[in-house]
């Protein structure tokens, strides 16, 4: 292209048409997003408790992600349509990230959720048990939900997953097996703490 005696190479053109689809898909996606989640907060307000507050809160930073890896891929398809390497497309690699932005929603609603229940709910049961156990039970579903969406993700773009599957089990029998001390006291204590045959006051 020639504007004014000056020679436009062809990628500067494509990366001006990326920039200006990105910022015009993202800006309309984000008014949209804006409208109804305003919506969604008026909903929330109605009801009585405020899980539904923290969960909608919770989900606006993993859709706000979400928007920005739509409108790169509007805007990669529109100014590179024949963009691929090797086996991957701007498509393929959106689903793979959006594997693991889903995953972030699921952690983000799992922990608005468990911080909801140690606030408002725990305090009013007689048993200890859950207070005590909700930090480790935020711990493990954030690792399976993040292995859940890895292993996902892997599988998605071909990588083949069973010598990883085989691997984490050796590597988890190795670590189980050294450190089978620990791992002991860990569980003896779990029984403690759930049979509770022993409780504060009491003489050992």
């Amino acid at each position: 292209m020639n504007v004014m005696g000056f020679i436009i190479p062809p990628l500067a053109i494509a990366l001006v048409v990326f920039l200006i689809t990105f910022l015009v898909s993202l800006t309309i996606t984000y008014l949209v997003f804006r409208v109804l989640y305003s919506v969604g907060k008026r909903a929330t307000a109605m009801t009585k408790n405020d899980l539904d507050d923290r969960l909608l809160e919770s989900s606006e930073d993993p859709i706000k992600l979400f928007l920005v890896l739509l409108s790169l891929l509007i805007a990669t398809t529109v100014a590179f349509p024949y963009l691929t390497f090797e086996t991957l497309t701007p498509a393929k690699v959106f689903v793979f990230l959006l594997i693991f932005n889903v995953a972030f929603l699921l952690d983000r609603l799992a922990r608005a959720f468990i911080v909801w229940y140690s606030e408002e709910i725990a305090p009013k049961t007689k048993s200890k048990l859950d207070d005590e156990f909700l930090p480790l039970a935020r711990k493990l579903l954030r690792f399976i939900i993040y292995t859940f969406a890895l292993l996902i993700g892997a599988g998605y773009l071909g990588i083949e997953i069973t010598p990883l599957l085989t691997g984490l089990g050796i590597a988890g029998l190795a670590v189980a097996l050294a450190l089978q001390d620990s791992l002991s006291n860990f569980f003896a204590g779990i029984n403690i703490t759930v049979d509770r045959p022993v409780k504060p006051g009491d003489y050992i």
